[in-house]
C-alpha cells in the first residue's frame, strides 16, 4: 500500500517521511474480555444490560478497529429482529453492546473476535404482570359445595411472576370468595410458579 502526498504550494519540503501499512490474513486476538453491568440482584424483563468486551495483544496491548461479535441467548434480545451484533473496538481495544432481558434464570452472552470467546452473565427477573389467566371461565356447583379456580400471573415474555398480589372480587349474586390459597381471605400472592388459588 502507498500513500502519496502532493502539493502545489512553493517552498521546502521534507521527503523523508514514510507510512507503512502491515496487511494480515487473519486478525488475531491473544486475551478476549466480557463484562456486564447488571446488577447483581438481577435484572427485569425488558431492562437493559452493556456488555463490555476488551481485546488485547500479545504484549497486552489494546487492539483498535478489531470486530467482536456479540451473541445472546433465548433469554436476552437484541433488537426486534435479531440477538445479535457486531462492534469495532476503539483506540482502548473495547468494544460494546447493550442486550435487553426476557428470561428467568442466567442469561449468558458471548462475544468473538480474532479466534477467541468469552462469555458473561446476568441474572433474569420476571417482569411486570402483563397477564393473568383462569383455568376456568365458569364454574356450576351445587349448594354447600365449593369450586377451585387457579389463576396464573405472566408478564410480557410468559415469565410467571412469583409473589405477585391478587385480588379477587365476587359478582355473583349468590355465593362468595371461601379463600385464596387456603387463606380465608380475598387477597393473596402468587407461589414460584405465579399461581394463585381461588375458592369459590
Amino acid at each position: 500500500v502507498a500513500a502519496t502526498a502532493t502539493t502545489s504550494g512553493a517552498g521546502s519540503y521534507n521527503a523523508g517521511d514514510s507510512v507503512s501499512y502491515e496487511w494480515a490474513s487473519a486478525l488475531t486476538v491473544t486475551t478476549l474480555r466480557l463484562s456486564n453491568n447488571g446488577a447483581s440482584a438481577g435484572v427485569d424483563a425488558n431492562d437493559s444490560v452493556v456488555f463490555t468486551a476488551t481485546a488485547t495483544g500479545a504484549s497486552g496491548e489494546a487492539l483498535s478497529g478489531y470486530p467482536i461479535t456479540f451473541t445472546g441467548d433465548a433469554k436476552s434480545y437484541y433488537d426486534s429482529t435479531s440477538n445479535s451484533t457486531v462492534a469495532y473496538t476503539g483506540t482502548n481495544g473495547v468494544a460494546t453492546a447493550t442486550f435487553k432481558s426476557k428470561g428467568v434464570g442466567a442469561t449468558t452472552i458471548t462475544a468473538t473476535s480474532g479466534g477467541k470467546t468469552a462469555t458473561s452473565s446476568f441474572d433474569g427477573l420476571a417482569g411486570s404482570a402483563r397477564t393473568i389467566a383462569l383455568n376456568a371461565t365458569a364454574a356450576s356447583m351445587a349448594a354447600g359445595t365449593s369450586k377451585r379456580v387457579t389463576a396464573t400471573i405472566k408478564d410480557a415474555y410468559g415469565n410467571p411472576i412469583e409473589d405477585a398480589s391478587i385480588t379477587v372480587q365476587y359478582s355473583g349474586t349468590v355465593g362468595r370468595v371461601v379463600s385464596v390459597n387456603g387463606i380465608s381471605s380475598s387477597t393473596g400472592v402468587a407461589d414460584a410458579s405465579g399461581e394463585v388459588v381461588i375458592e369459590l
